[in-house]
This record gives C-alpha cells, sequence and structure tokens, in this order.
C-alpha cells in the first residue's frame, strides 16, 4: 500500500466507529505509523473531524421538532414519509448552524411554532396524502362520525362552503387537541390519486399559541394550498384549497 491509497482509505474512517476492524485500515494506519507526512496529515483530518463533531453537538433541536415527528408518526400511513422528512429537518437545522444562519435555530421563531407551524402540518396533509376514516358526501353522517369519536362536531360552515359536494372527515391530533378534518371537492377536476381539492380543519383554538382572536378570515399561501385562518364560536377554522385564492374567498 503506498501513501496515496493508505489516505484515501484514512479519509473514511470515522474513530470510534466498526471500521478500525478493517485489515485496509489497519495497513493503512500501520503505514501512518512509519510515514512522518501521512502521520502529520492524519493528525490533521483527525482534528478537523472531531471540531465539526462538536460542532453538531451542540446544534439544538429545532422548535417544534419533536411534535412535526409525533404529528406525522400518528397519520396513518404515513410514517415512512414524515421518518425522511424529520431527518431532513434535522440535517436541515444542522447546514444551518453552519453556514451561519440562526433562523432554524432560534426558540419561538414564528415559522416553528404557534399558528405558522400548525397552517403548515395541515397544508402538509391535505398535500401529501392522508387517509379518510369515513368516506360520505352525507353532512349529518359526518357530523355525526366526528362527535362519536369525540372530535369536534359542533361546527358552523359558511353559507357557500356548504353546497360544496363533502367527500368524507378524518380525525387528526395537534399537540394532545383532536381535529376534524373534513374533505370537500370543489367540482374542478381532481389531480390523479386526488380524493378531494378543499379541505377544512377544525380544533379548539387554545391549542394552537398565536391562534387569530377575530373571525376576519386571514389569508396565506403555502406551496400549492391557499388557505384562510378564522375563530369563529369558540372553534378555530382553518380552509385550504388548492383552486387558488379567487375561489377561496368565494366560499368563506
Amino acid at each position: 500500500m503506498n501513501r496515496d491509497e493508505a489516505e484515501k482509505i484514512l479519509r473514511r474512517h470515522r474513530p470510534g466507529t466498526p471500521d478500525a476492524a478493517d485489515p485496509e485500515l489497519a495497513e493503512a494506519l500501520a503505514l501512518a505509523g512509519s510515514d512522518p507526512e501521512l502521520a502529520r496529515w492524519l493528525a490533521q483530518q483527525t482534528a478537523q473531524q472531531a471540531a465539526v463533531r462538536q460542532q453538531f453537538r451542540r446544534i439544538p433541536a429545532p422548535a417544534g421538532l419533536q411534535e412535526q415527528i409525533l404529528f406525522r408518526h400518528r397519520s396513518r400511513g404515513q410514517n415512512r414519509f414524515w421518518q425522511r422528512q424529520a431527518w431532513l429537518l434535522a440535517a436541515a437545522a444542522a447546514v444551518a448552524v453552519l453556514i451561519g444562519l440562526p433562523f432554524w435555530l432560534k426558540p419561538g421563531s414564528p415559522a416553528t411554532s404557534g399558528l405558522a407551524l400548525y397552517q403548515r402540518q395541515m397544508a402538509a396533509l391535505a398535500l401529501r396524502g392522508y387517509g379518510m376514516d369515513l368516506i360520505s358526501d352525507d353532512p349529518g353522517q359526518i357530523r355525526g362520525y366526528l362527535a362519536q369519536h369525540q372530535a369536534p362536531a359542533d361546527y358552523q360552515l359558511p353559507a357557500a362552503l356548504q353546497k360544496s359536494v363533502p367527500a368524507g372527515c378524518a380525525i387528526e391530533n395537534w399537540r394532545g387537541a383532536k381535529i376534524s378534518m373534513l374533505c370537500f371537492r370543489t367540482g374542478r377536476p381532481l389531480a390523479n390519486g386526488a380524493q378531494s381539492d378543499l379541505w377544512l380543519f377544525i380544533i379548539d383554538p387554545a391549542s394552537v399559541p398565536d391562534a387569530p382572536a377575530g373571525s376576519a378570515p386571514q389569508f396565506t399561501r403555502i406551496n400549492r394550498l391557499t388557505a384562510a385562518v378564522w375563530r369563529q364560536n369558540g372553534k378555530l377554522y382553518l380552509l385550504g384549497t388548492t383552486a387558488g385564492e379567487s375561489v377561496l374567498r368565494t366560499l368563506l
């Protein structure tokens, strides 16, 4: 084994890992013990790796990360996807620290807590797949199912939304509180595999920090979803659609 070959092997070596028993690694380390130049390079390489590991250990978990993981874990059939998402979130936080961006690491950041986080998670649920607990176009049957399972059922739909065709409902969770998820169809062509293109989420506003206090809808855009959030009669409503804001406004 020459010096170049030894360097390639040593670059892959991480102290304290099982690769220490690798015969090629043992040979490379032996060469470093007899080659002063290679030994100096190895010492520098090891110090750099140790510094990087130390920096990663200092990175705090982003605010709300645990809740995001648990939220998706409770959603039926989506575990694999959100395990990957949790890993990506953690990796994004690490990169942010290393390149000097404090956004992800700032506790209480609007994007990682409270209403903003709630809206993002509901949008992700609507856009990236879910399983309806009840498939029905009967509003009374949907309301009865939600009441039977202790989810918010005493909701009030805007008059225009009452004319939309229901597709069914699901019951989700947020910080221990149940969410009623009502699925509708606007009548527009659905994307392949889509069950609906209009979703209403209903929850106790006490469970969502920074929930709006008024009944006037607040509009926001989350990826392909346009959403409106408002409070009415002790409930927090989040209505979202992929059909655009103009369509959303006609339903409120």
